[in-house]
């Protein structure tokens, strides 16, 4: 490998946007090209272009050829929702080490044939959710010095309050099509705030029941796709986790950010607000003086420290933040929520 990280861009579509001015600030980066098939629509080209413009990268739409690139060492794929799985696939088959966008898979089988080549490939599979921040990471580092106890309950929420209430925009139709996105909120959000208690606590459900519904968006009612869901989940300890997901359109949100956790332990509270810095314990008695967390973590963006975190496991073969055996926690949990939302019925995840 070069001295940096030679990265590819697979295509612009969705969030590459988000990332792609992190890998081009990076110190041990440097970006290659941005590369998509051939046929895809004028819509998705010209999105591409203008991002390979922004960063003056090449744009070829010979994917097959840019992945046998010898000097693409790591691709960042991040297509439309629908994308992401075939071609994270090809990227693995070769030989490069993958990031991918959020969800991994819109269904079960796509999510379990990328976790199985994730397992299986020699390289770096990794993928991205919102836990890189500082807030999380001092909640992570707190639980694990033992300052809570054991962990008795969790909650959190993700409400996204950028919702379109009635507004209905044709711009947005794809942002918003089961066809190219795969479901609702629950697929597009429920995976932040499953990895937040899953990095945090080292915990994953093992059973959950969901209630799904189309409360705030016409675009939601629309496609018959929900805008909010609510999780009840039996933990891996025994414990009840809740968790409430999805998009409104108030102007505002009780917390400074999407992302709220609250893990309470036999000697305390720990609550994290995402875009909070500090890491905040209460407890074990009525009065006790707050307790907040330092982390030797240096990222302040929602995804920075999980591409810098990425490229570490690249550069010294270290296990990322998120990898397959965590996409397989996180994204059973999702689609047994989708089955009991259908059923009414409390759903064991596999």
């Amino acid at each position: 490998m070069a001295e940096k990280l030679r990265i590819g861009l697979v295509s612009g579509i969705r969030h590459q946007d988000d990332y792609a001015p992190f890998f081009a600030r990076h110190p041990d980066v440097v970006l290659v090209g941005l590369a998509d098939d051939a046929d895809i629509s004028d819509e998705y080209h010209a999105l591409n272009r203008d991002l390979a413009d922004q960063f003056a990268l090449e744009y070829t739409t010979d994917l097959d050829a840019f992945l046998a690139r010898d000097d693409v060492d790591a691709v960042c794929v991040a297509p439309e929702y629908a994308r992401h799985t075939p071609l994270a696939l090809r990227a693995i088959a070769a030989n490069k080490h993958v990031l991918v966008d959020k969800p991994i898979g819109i269904t079960l089988e796509q999510c379990n044939a990328l976790i199985a080549a994730g397992r299986k490939t020699t390289r770096t599979f990794a993928w991205i959710a919102r836990i890189g921040h500082l807030s999380l990471q001092r909640a992570h580092d707190a639980v694990a010095s033992g300052d809570l106890g054991e962990v008795v309950n969790v909650n959190a929420h993700f409400l996204a309050t950028y919702g379109n209430g009635e507004k209905w925009d044709d711009e947005e139709y794809a942002f918003f099509d089961p066809v190219v996105n795969g479901g609702g909120e629950l697929l597009n959000f429920g995976l932040y705030p499953l990895t937040a208690i899953l990095n945090v606590t080292g915990l994953a459900p093992t059973t959950v029941h969901c209630v799904t519904g189309k409360y705030y968006n016409r675009p939601h009612r629309e496609f018959d796709i929900e805008d909010m869901a609510l999780l009840n989940c039996e933990m891996e300890n025994g414990i009840l986790a809740s968790i409430c997901v999805g998009r409104a359109h108030v102007p505002g949100n009780l917390h400074n950010s999407d992302l709220w956790l609250e893990v309470t332990g036999t000697q305390g509270t720990l609550v994290t607000d995402e875009l909070v810095p500090d890491a905040v314990l209460t407890g074990p008695t009525p009065g006790h003086v707050e307790r907040r967390y330092r982390s030797p973590y240096a990222s302040s963006g929602h995804f920075e420290a999980v591409i810098d975190n990425f490229v570490w496991a690249v550069q010294t073969g270290g296990q990322p933040f998120l990898g397959a055996g965590e996409a397989e926690k996180v994204m059973h949990t999702v689609f047994a929520a989708y089955e009991s939302a259908d059923t009414g019925e409390v759903v064991a995840i596999e």
